[in-house]
């Protein structure tokens, strides 16, 4: 299965992937091809060229991972690729970045959801929820949160899930001294490389939280009032990383303001 971030070579030094300018053009136009832009085969086939002659590699970002999918061409020019794929991926800002990678992911064509969605009597509530979703600021960096608004929330969290216990709350900083900034060596703040690779985790509770809402009026019946994963995507949307209970403690983490600034 390719992954992000996924390119090929013609084993002569010459790479080909989905550029961002490439990827707004094809959405545009409503890809037709039906391309994955993380995908070997999509870019052989966009880019006209054989895919059983090419080399194929994958590049996580986040973790500065190289790896090699496949070698096919005449010869493996995998040191040359390694080396042109990290330097594809030094930017100047967090923004440049960030502005790069987030093209590569899909985006939600709510037509389409509907169709599949059919005539279910929660359509309206899941693609509400969908959209909720999309519009979460991820990671926001600000100051320590209040604690005694937040332990409100983690209570509603703990009694949306049907569990009668007390926890107490545990707040972290999200930032390099922390155990996840060895997520990523950066030359910029590493905070928002650390979030960025816990930004995996946040998928899971939006996928859920969504999954809820098409089975709401069945989960009702089985005793949940509310739906657990938004009152838990609530602590998303304030921009903290809620890591669950942990030693009866509900940990959350948060990306700390530096400098007064974001």
């Amino acid at each position: 299965m390719c992954e992000f971030f996924s390119f090929c070579s013609d084993g002569r030094g010459k790479f080909f992937y989905f550029k961002p300018t490439d990827i707004k053009k094809i959405r545009k136009e409503g890809n037709k091809e039906q391309y994955e832009f993380n995908s070997h085969a999509s870019v052989a086939a966009f880019n006209k060229l054989n895919e059983d002659k090419l080399n194929k590699y994958e590049y996580n970002p986040f973790k500065e991972e190289f790896k090699i999918d496949h070698i096919n061409a005449y010869r493996s020019d995998e040191k040359s690729a390694e080396k042109w794929v990290k330097e594809l991926f030094k930017f100047k800002t967090k923004k440049q970045f960030l502005t790069f990678c987030k093209n590569y992911f899909y985006k939600i064509d709510y037509k389409q959801v509907s169709k599949m969605l059919g005539k279910i009597p929660t359509k309206k509530d899941v693609i509400k929820m969908l959209k909720r979703v999309e519009s979460i600021d991820w990671f926001k960096p600000q100051k320590a949160p209040d604690k005694k608004s937040l332990k409100i929330k983690i209570n509603s969290v703990v009694k949306a899930f049907g569990m009668d216990i007390k926890v107490e709350l545990e707040i972290n900083k999200l930032d390099s001294a922390s155990a996840w900034a060895s997520a990523r060596a950066s030359a910029w703040d590493s905070a928002w490389a650390s979030a960025w690779a816990s930004a995996w985790a946040s998928a899971w509770a939006s996928a859920w939280a969504s999954a809820f809402e098409t089975v709401k009026d069945l989960m009702k019946k089985k005793g949940y009032k509310k739906n657990p994963f938004a009152e838990l995507l609530k602590l998303w949307e304030a921009g903290l990383y809620p890591c669950g209970i942990i030693d009866g403690k509900f940990v959350i983490y948060y990306v700390p303001i530096k400098n007064g600034r974001c």
